[in-house]
């Protein structure tokens, strides 16, 4: 096991259905969850005993005196959450240690689990601060965890209250992370990773029942599911909607440096330099043209406006300018 590990889940999603009752379609996503769960405390019993070094190992061993929240010593564990209507939702996690100081350890990934939501947050946020006095969020004194799952809940709750755009949700987090989060209300799941690729980020769907299944680590699932064809969700992109589908919001660091590139290319050719217009006539702003990216995922954007922006706009830009859907059942 590598150092570097921090923590496992898997997730199952229910299609909703108008029969969905006890003992029917509601069990497809508890069973799979088992059997995953079951396969997580093996491994956290096999490498505590013969990885006394590892990050598993020394969560088993830390003191509940060193976890940096009461809560998590309940999360020091492998658990299984439920969600929804007769459980439409499933998650299992294996916890991993982070070290964080001398005497003080920290449980990875974060969970936050109530009535209305399921979050399951692997990474970290870059703009926790400012994002807190933009959400008018409290601090939740040593306790990272915490403060990290509500932050990126109440921008959630605001995007849905407000009836927002979900690019422009996903497109206020900033830093490396990967997660998961369950909408009891809307009876759907919403899969995020970051643009810089850094947290992994896994799916699949049931052909036949249209469960979405979603994991961070393809090396803990049981083996009736490594039969399974996944795919990666692909840095910059999230899963949502009560059928699941592919969404884009950010540019990869990649892409926008050849988009950057191309766009600066673009306004020189239209007689444009860094100051501004030299013949004082924009394009207009309703033009588009084809975009094939440095990976060549053919992006449609608009021509014109500024091929200069920089830091987060970049992001925010690029993601409403971003019109890639795909349907997660094609």
């Amino acid at each position: 096991m590598d150092d570097g590990f921090e923590g496992a889940f898997f997730a199952v999603c229910d299609k909703p259905r108008s029969w969905f009752r006890l003992g029917g379609a509601g069990s497809a996503s508890t069973e799979a969850v088992d059997e995953c769960m079951n396969g997580y405390v093996s491994a956290l019993e096999q490498e505590t005993a013969f990885s006394p070094d590892g990050p598993l190992a020394q969560l088993a061993r830390t003191p509940e005196s060193a976890l940096t929240s009461p809560r998590h010593a309940a999360q020091s564990k492998v658990q299984k959450y439920l969600a929804g209507v007769n459980d439409q939702c499933a998650l299992t996690v294996l916890p991993a240690a982070s070290s964080i100081g001398a005497h003080l350890v920290r449980v990875l990934p974060y969970v936050s689990s109530s009535p209305e939501f399921l979050l399951c947050f692997c990474g970290y946020l870059s703009n926790a601060s400012e994002l807190a006095e933009q959400l008018g969020a409290h601090n939740t004194p040593g306790d990272r965890g915490m403060a990290t799952t509500q932050l990126v809940l109440r921008a959630y709750q605001r995007m849905r209250e407000g009836d927002k755009d979900e690019r422009l949700f996903i497109s206020e987090l900033q830093g490396h992370f990967a997660f998961y989060l369950y909408d009891a209300a809307r009876k759907c799941a919403f899969a995020a990773r970051d643009p810089s690729g850094q947290q992994e980020l896994f799916y699949t769907v049931d052909a036949d029942s249209c469960s979405l299944y979603v994991t961070n680590c393809m090396e803990r699932l049981p083996a009736a599911q490594t039969r399974v064809k996944w795919r990666e969700v692909p840095p910059g992109h999230f899963i949502s909607g009560p059928k699941p589908a592919l969404h884009q919001f950010a540019l990869t660091p990649r892409e926008l440096e050849g988009r950057t590139r191309l766009e600066s290319l673009d306004l020189g050719s239209l007689g444009c330099t860094e100051s501004g217009w030299d013949d004082g006539d924009e394009p207009s702003p309703h033009g588009h043209e084809r975009y094939d990216g440095a990976d060549g995922s053919g992006n449609d954007r608009v021509a014109g406006g500024s091929a200069r922006l920089t830091g987060p706009k970049q992001l925010i830009a690029a993601a409403l300018s971003l019109s890639r859907r795909t349907s997660l059942a094609e």
